[in-house]
Formats: structure tokens, sequence, C-alpha cells
């Protein structure tokens, strides 16, 4: 693991069909142009990826995902990622963010806190439709506002938005969890159901 390349926002900021604040924010949604390593890098950055179409294999600290339509997967700074295969249909919309950024929008937010955790543990969460639509409209509006560089208070706004994007994802995140715990509480009383009653459950 001594050999593993590091890669931060500004080593992709050559390539054109990004926006940037600095080296601590990137947006875009053209991956076409951009190489995903198949090797394993340490990006010390946290990215945020919705895959919109099309598959793709990565591997976060060695253990593999898929990302398919409707999967969220979010990095932390200093994980090891690797792809592994990228289908050539394969879109999606990206936000990169240093971790001096995000440590700057949340030093006394102690309510995300445990969204980092459900991260590290679980980084892919499949999303409904409107959720997908929720993600998606703070991508545009992200990249609006990104784009006015002429704004003094750009930096500002988009650590402001990025804080809102990281609730709603908290959101998500919680209301998901809480699903399963649903469907396994009613899973594990089915089950002792018919260990008690077997001749009367059909």
């Amino acid at each position: 693991m001594k050999n593993i390349k590091n890669v931060d926002i500004a080593t992709i900021r050559r390539f054109p069909a990004m926006d940037f604040i600095g080296n601590d924010f990137a947006i875009f949604d053209n991956i076409g142009d951009i190489p995903l390593f198949g090797y394993p890098t340490r990006l010390n950055a946290s990215c945020l990826t919705l895959c919109l179409k099309g598959h793709c294999r990565i591997r976060i600290n060695l253990k593999e995902h898929e990302l398919t339509a409707g999967v969220l997967v979010v990095t932390l700074p200093e994980q090891i990622l690797q792809q592994v295969e990228r289908s050539d249909d394969f879109t999606g919309v990206f936000i990169v963010v240093s971790g001096q950024f995000i440590d700057d929008v949340l030093p006394t937010v102690q309510q995300l806190f445990p969204l980092f955790f459900m991260i590290k543990e679980q980084p892919c969460v499949h999303l409904k439709p409107e959720e997908m639509d929720a993600i998606q409209e703070y991508y545009s509006f992200l990249q609006k506002k990104v784009k006015l560089k002429d704004n003094p208070f750009r930096k500002e706004i988009t650590q402001g938005l990025i804080l809102s994007l990281f609730y709603e994802i908290y959101t998500i995140r919680a209301m998901s969890l809480r699903s399963e715990k649903r469907k396994l509480g009613k899973k594990i009383s089915l089950n002792v159901l018919f260990v008690r009653f077997p001749n009367h459950i059909r």
C-alpha cells in the first residue's frame, strides 16, 4: 500500500469540463474525458456521485461497490478508491469537496456527525425518484452559483448549499435506515410466529 498515489482537487483542475472554487471545490457532469484510476488512489477530498445511467464498479477501501442508476455514493477524505469497471453509457453528476472546505462548514454542526459514520460503514444508497430529483436540484443550483466568478461571496454561498445538501443526504440515509429496521422487525416477528405456531401459518 506504500505506492498508493495521492490525488486532490488541484490534480484534476486541468480538465475543462469542471467548474472550480480554488482547490477546494469541483463540480461536473461529464466524466468521459476524466481518467478514473484503475489502481488504488487516495483521494484527499470528499466525493458525491449520483449515477444517472449505466453502471460502474468501484472499490472503496478495497471493498467493492456497484453504481447503477439511482445510486448515490459518498466517499470521505483519505479513503482509498479504485475503479474496477465502467460502462460506456455511464453518466452521473459529481461534486468534489476538499477536507478543509468541509471543516470550514461543519465545525459546530454536531447533528451531522452520525452521517459520516453512516457513510463510512455504507457509502452507497439507492435513491427513490423524488430523492434523485432533490439531489439533482442541489447540483444544478450549486453549478449555477459556482459559475458566478464575479460574486464576492461565491465561496460562502457554496458552503451554505453544501451544508444544506449534507442535511438532505442525512435525511435520506436516516429514512432509509429506519425503513430497513422496520422491514427487519417485521421479518423477525414473522419468524417468531412461525416458530411458535407452525401449524397455524400457511
